[in-house]
């Protein structure tokens, strides 16, 4: 068992070592304003998310029928010296804290993009109202109703 588990660990550092090279290339694009290269990452991403979700699925099971639950930590598992399992956890701890790195690089890419879509979603709300016409010139501008009263 414990070298199923040594499986596990090894293919979630090998599917984290992939989101890390796709997060780079998303935040690459997403600065490059590539939309296609955008599309392509998201793309790529999600069967890697779900790869990792089977195997941290996976991993869990494990752990529980070795130890009796799911949340024990890898290091107090019984005889986690054993090389397989030792080498696959070392890895998978090496390679986390880049994976967080990496989500700190892509994070300001991914907060810029979700601004531009709210500013473009706010001019869309402004545009389709009915308070809002353009002039000969092309210009936006605000159309008050005409009231007898000088309430709406």
């Amino acid at each position: 068992m414990s070298a199923a588990l040594a499986a596990v660990l090894a293919d979630e550092a090998e599917i984290y070592e992939a989101l890390i090279a796709v997060f780079d290339e998303q935040a690459a694009a997403l600065h490059s304003g590539d939309r296609q290269a955008v599309a392509g990452c998201a793309a790529r991403q999600a069967p890697l998310l779900d790869r990792l979700l089977t195997a941290e699925l996976q991993r869990r099971a494990l752990v529980a029928a070795l130890s009796g639950s799911p949340d024990t930590l890898l290091r107090a598992l019984p005889s986690p010296a054993s090389g397989l399992l030792r080498e696959a956890r070392a890895r998978l701890r090496a390679v986390l804290p880049r994976v967080r790195e990496a989500i700190r690089r892509l994070e300001p890419s991914l907060a810029e993009g979700l601004g531009q879509l709210r500013r473009l979603v706010a001019l869309l709300q402004e545009v389709g109202s009915l308070e809002t016409s353009y002039t000969p010139a092309a210009q936006m501008v605000r159309v008050t109703p005409p009231t007898l009263d000088r309430r709406a």
